[in-house]
């Protein structure tokens, strides 16, 4: 009796235990399955189904990177660097020398045209300036005396100490053109190169024009000559290309004819004239020729490669600008160039070197391609043509004013008197 009590109480614990459990593991009647229930009761699903092939998992396009995120903008990585240009190192005279050059028949014909046209202006004007001096000529002479008598003791001075002192000055004038043509200003072998180029220019400007007309006139009469520097021509010089660097104007005036050379007497002037036309001819010929080197060293790399490529560049650049800007001056009928000289011996040939000079300036310099003229570069013609109007506007106003006062002085007086 009391074993089966016992048995009785230790099933009802061990149901009670059991009991809870079942309960929570499963549903009651009317109730849904739960997830784990209904998870067991599906079938199963491959996962492997929705993946791309193996080969293709690499080919698949990666998504474009935001730029902003919740407002805040993304850095994206820096852009590379161009190419860095090699620096150019000619000097302001070969930058403006042309790369592009036509030489076809209707392009020439027209530089020829306006060679024509800028003849007749620069004659136009030598010829008034020289009508003008010869009418003021004891008033100028009064007026620049001391000027005058400075500029001739410094061409005594320059001449007593021999060569050496003349060279030294003809070097330094060079150097000083060189640095002013130099872009660039430094203590480099840029500058140094640039400088020895442009004396290397003006040396031999002044022996192909200057030392072939001397050694002519020497030969046909015999008289000696001897150096001799300029110390207006050295003025002009530094003066003409410190304008063209103030102005940034490429390739700027080179008046390379800073010296020359004298004789011990005086020398016929068509004698003169003749020695003076062919040595014309020849600087022209040796412009030609330093134009094609030139093209054939030029470039805003080629110069940097070393010492000798830039002082040839700045020295072929010099010669073609100078050599064609000093003929020209030198060609113009006034007292105190070449030009009256030559036209004595052969006006024929005056006016065709003229010519000739105008049209090569303009064909390699002013005007040498469709696109590419720069006429700044003929300022030097506007100044002589300024200089020459301003100089017969001065004069002539002085002498209205002196017509009006009468020889006594009381022109004026009388006129309101009249009038009264």
């Amino acid at each position: 009796m009391h074993l089966r009590r016992r048995l009785a109480v230790g099933l009802v614990l061990v149901g009670t235990l059991h009991a809870p459990a079942a309960r929570a593991g499963a549903p009651t009647s009317g109730s849904e399955p739960t997830a784990s229930t209904s998870a067991a009761t599906e079938e199963p699903v491959d996962n492997h189904a929705s993946r791309p092939p193996p080969g293709l998992e690499a080919a698949q396009p990666e998504p474009p990177a935001p730029t902003e995120v919740r407002g805040t903008a993304v850095e994206r990585p820096p852009a590379p660097a161009p190419p860095v240009a090699p620096r150019d190192e000619r000097s302001m005279v070969s930058r403006g020398l042309p790369q592009q050059l036509d030489l076809s028949l209707g392009w020439v014909a027209g530089n020829v045209g306006l060679s024509l046209l800028l003849l007749l202006l620069l004659v136009g004007a030598a010829q008034l300036f020289n009508d003008t001096i010869r009418a003021n000529h004891d008033d100028l002479a009064r007026r620049l005396r001391a000027v005058s008598e400075r500029l001739a003791a410094l061409e005594r001075l320059s001449g007593a100490g021999g060569v050496a002192p003349q060279l030294v000055g003809f070097v330094a004038v060079a150097g000083a053109v060189g640095l002013l043509a130099d872009p660039d200003v430094s203590l480099s072998t840029r500058t140094a190169a640039q400088m020895v180029g442009m004396s290397a220019a003006f040396a031999c400007l002044v022996l192909v024009y200057d030392g072939l007309a001397a050694r002519a006139v020497a030969r046909s009469s015999g008289l000696r000559f001897r150096y001799q520097l300029y110390p207006l021509g050295l003025a002009v010089a530094v003066g003409s290309m410190l304008v063209s660097r103030i102005f940034h104007v490429a390739p700027g005036v080179v008046y390379g004819l800073v010296a020359g050379f004298v004789f011990a007497a005086p020398v016929a002037g068509r004698q003169e004239g003749a020695a003076y036309a062919r040595a014309t001819a020849v600087t022209y010929a040796t412009v030609i020729v330093a134009f094609v080197l030139h093209r054939e060293i030029t470039g805003p790399g080629v110069a940097g490669s070393g010492f000798a490529s830039i002082a040839l560049d700045t020295a072929t650049a010099a010669v073609c600008v100078g050599g064609l800007q000093s003929a020209v001056v030198q060609l113009l009928p006034m007292r105190f160039v070449n030009g009256e000289k030559v036209a004595e011996w052969s006006r024929i040939a005056w006016f065709g070197l003229l010519v000739l000079g105008l049209t090569l300036y303009l064909q390699l310099v002013v005007r040498p391609a469709p696109g590419s003229a720069s006429w700044e570069s003929v300022w030097f013609g506007a100044a002589l043509v300024v200089a020459a109007v301003g100089l017969w506007g001065m004069y002539h106003v002085k002498e209205r004013r002196e017509e009006r006062r009468g020889p006594t002085g009381q022109g004026r007086s009388d006129e309101l008197a009249a009038a009264g």
